[in-house]
């Protein structure tokens, strides 16, 4: 929540009253926030489901890389959404602009921003598909650069933080913008 605190201050160029009257919205009933950093984490389980079925319907090679990998969406989720993202990049700009997209549509904000993320870099991510059983290592070797990658701990690692860098660089990371 620390993070959080810090986006709306700066946001507000540090005005305390100001700061805390926006943190008590986004928790409050009308953001409904809190429970994304109480103790049992419902808000961040809900969402995760919520990313989850939409992968299932909309994306299923998505959902079939991430399964495959057993790469739990709710670990991924947790910092990049309890941080509203500002711990992913170096400079306030991005993540104050999403806060101020959390302003105006609470919960949906963050949900679009990584289906659009997902989708937009799905072409990158099914890079990380496993590797058939029958496929040995001089065949691997043989392959091109945009090879298949069977380390599940690179995937986790390139969905934790580089794929929202990576979609940030080619100016794809928000969804209604050019």
């Amino acid at each position: 929540m620390n993070f959080l605190c810090a986006l709306i201050l700066i946001g507000v160029d540090f005005n305390e009253v100001s700061a805390f009257v926006i943190l008590e919205k986004l928790l409050g009933e009308y953001g409904n926030l809190a429970a994304l950093y109480d103790g049992g984490l419902s808000k961040l389980f809900s969402l995760s489901d919520h990313v989850y079925s939409w992968l299932l319907e909309e994306e299923p090679e998505l959902e079939e890389l991430v399964s495959s990998h057993g790469v739990p969406l709710t670990t991924l989720f947790a910092g990049p959404l309890m941080a509203v993202f500002s711990n992913i990049f170096e400079s306030p700009e991005t993540p104050l602009f999403i806060l101020d997209r959390l302003v105006l549509q609470k919960e949906q904000a963050l949900i679009s921003i990584i289906k659009h993320v997902f989708k937009s870099m799905k072409t990158e991510l099914l890079k990380y598909r496993k590797l058939p059983t029958s496929l040995t290592s001089a065949n691997l070797r043989n392959r091109q650069s945009g090879c298949v990658i069977s380390d599940s701990g690179q995937l986790q690692t390139y969905l934790v933080r580089l794929v929202y860098l990576d979609a940030h660089e080619r100016n794809i990371f928000f969804p209604d913008m050019p």
